[in-house]
């Protein structure tokens, strides 16, 4: 399945550089095709735009290797994977992302309870993608490996973590808080002046 994904992922990548360059020979691909001589109805403000790709996949990792700027980790709040999907990588100076759920707030348990919640419809799918947990049959996955929750000064721990451990950019995603605003405050004004 990874095999078919990834060669969607690359013919997608090469029609869109294509379509961009205005390149109009075309790209005859086993999924996507783009017929030749087809252009874009209106000149393009860029002939190249950054590319980001996101996967937990060894193979589609090496492949953003060669192409992307930068490789995201969707879901993934886990120092230890950071350093495992750079050797994925290889020589390649892409970027890592990290993305998650995040939640703060002053009352830390109700943060953890409010991110177990919110991640909880899929933590079972990305932790058996994790190569660094060696989970067992049944073994519940540790929440913090995949949301970033507590206190403002906990949060921040946290980013620090990541981008010790080599993450470039830590995405810090819904819900954020009690409400998204509320969350979004607290992190401008709470957690990033912990960061500078």
């Amino acid at each position: 399945m990874e095999r078919d994904a990834l060669r969607g992922l690359q013919e997608a990548v090469s029609i869109v550089r294509a379509l961009l360059a205005r390149d109009a020979a075309g790209v005859r691909g086993s999924r996507f095709t783009l017929e030749p001589g087809t252009l874009l109805a209106y000149e393009p403000l860029r002939a190249e735009v950054p590319l980001l790709v996101g996967t937990w996949g060894r193979r589609t990792a090496a492949w953003a290797g060669t192409v992307a700027d930068e490789l995201k980790l969707g879901g993934s709040a886990n120092p230890d994977l950071i350093p495992v999907v750079r050797s994925w990588l290889g020589s390649s100076p892409a970027r890592i992302v990290v993305g998650c759920v995040t939640v703060v707030d002053e009352d830390a348990a109700w943060a953890r309870e409010r991110a177990r919640a919110a991640v909880g419809p899929y933590l079972d799918v990305v932790a058996r993608l994790d190569p660094t947990l060696g989970l067992q049959e049944g073994e519940e996955p540790p929440l913090e490996r995949f949301a970033i929750f507590g206190t403002p000064e906990q949060v921040a721990a946290s980013v620090v973590a990541l981008w010790e451990a080599g993450a470039d950019r830590v995405e810090l995603g819904t819900p954020q808080g009690r409400t998204t605003p509320e969350g979004v405050r607290l992190i401008c004004e709470r957690v990033l002046p912990l960061l500078r």
